[in-house]
C-alpha cells in the first residue's frame, strides 16, 4: 500500500502521539487532499496516520457490486478515530 502526504492537516485538525511527536493518533475531521495523491493511485495509507486504508470510491464500488467481503468503506466526511 502507498504512503501518500496527502493529508490536509489544518483542516483535520490532528493529534499527535506524545511520544512519536510526527505520528497521528486521531482527526477532528478527516480531509484529503486529491491534488497531493500521485496519479493513479488508487489504494493507499496516509503518511504519519496509518490506521485508515484510503480506497478511491470507484474502486470501493466497483469492489461492493462484485461481492467483495472483509472490507467496509466509510465516506470521509463520517470517518472517526
Amino acid at each position: 500500500v502507498h504512503l501518500q502526504d496527502a493529508l490536509d492537516v489544518k483542516a483535520s485538525q490532528p493529534s499527535y502521539n506524545a511520544v512519536k511527536k510526527t505520528q497521528i493518533d486521531s482527526v477532528e475531521r478527516l480531509v484529503i487532499d486529491a491534488r497531493k495523491v500521485e496519479p493513479g493511485v488508487r489504494v493507499f495509507r496516509l503518511e504519519g496516520f496509518f490506521t485508515p486504508v484510503i480506497i478511491d470510491s470507484a474502486l470501493a464500488e466497483e469492489m461492493e457490486a462484485e461481492g467483495f467481503e472483509g472490507p467496509s468503506f466509510e465516506d470521509p466526511d463520517e470517518f472517526s478515530f
